[in-house]
C-alpha cells in the first residue's frame, strides 16, 4: 500500500514532489525491497525499513502512475494485495 504524506515546499506557495510512503506486512520475511519504475526495476530497489510487522520505504515522486511491487532477498515477488 502507499500513502501520500506531504509535498515538498519550494518557497511561498510553490510545491514540489509528493512525499510518498510505501508499506506492507513483512511477517515471515526477513527483508523486503520496494521495486518500481522510479527505482529502475531490478537491480534498482529501495531497502524497506522494518518496524514490527510492517516494512516501509519513503520517497519523493512527481505526479504520475508508478507500478510497484515488493521483493525479498531471493527476488520472490510480493504484490500489493490492497493498492489504493
Amino acid at each position: 500500500m502507499y500513502e501520500i504524506v506531504d509535498r515538498e515546499r519550494s518557497g511561498g506557495n510553490r510545491f514540489g514532489r509528493y512525499i510518498v510512503r510505501f508499506y506492507t506486512s513483512c511477517v515471515g520475511v526477513k527483508r523486503l525491497y520496494l521495486v518500481s519504475s522510479f527505482t529502475s526495476y531490478i537491480p534498482g530497489r529501495f531497502v524497506m525499513r522494518r518496524s514490527g510487522d510492517i516494512c516501509d520505504a519513503w520517497t519523493r515522486l512527481w505526479e504520475g502512475y508508478y507500478p510497484y511491487f515488493f521483493v525479498d532477498s531471493l527476488f520472490d515477488v510480493y504484490e500489493d494485495d490492497n493498492p489504493n
